[in-house]
């Protein structure tokens, strides 16, 4: 279930803080997993960052079940796949 509109603008405002705390990109990568999560209602949440030096994406976070965790953290992409979703 999606939260109401203030609920959704209270999760943009912790992404925004975490952001500006200069916390850790873990902790600022959860924030934002985590508002995802409860505004949209999705009960796992996966976030990818590009290697620059390998020109390919790696799963750094996932936000939900240990099963999912363990399949997908550090799984690696291609450019090619993300150039055909991008």
């Amino acid at each position: 279930m999606t939260q109401a509109p203030i609920d959704q603008l209270r999760g943009l405002l912790d992404v925004a803080r975490a952001a500006r705390s200069g916390a850790d990109l873990k902790s600022v990568l959860d924030t934002v997993a985590r508002a995802i999560s409860r505004a949209l209602g999705y009960r796992t949440v996966v976030i990818n960052l590009r290697r620059r030096a390998w020109d390919d994406f790696e799963v750094v976070l996932v936000l939900g079940s240990d099963e999912a965790r363990e399949m997908l953290l550090g799984v690696t992409s291609s450019r090619e796949d993300w150039d055909i979703l991008l």
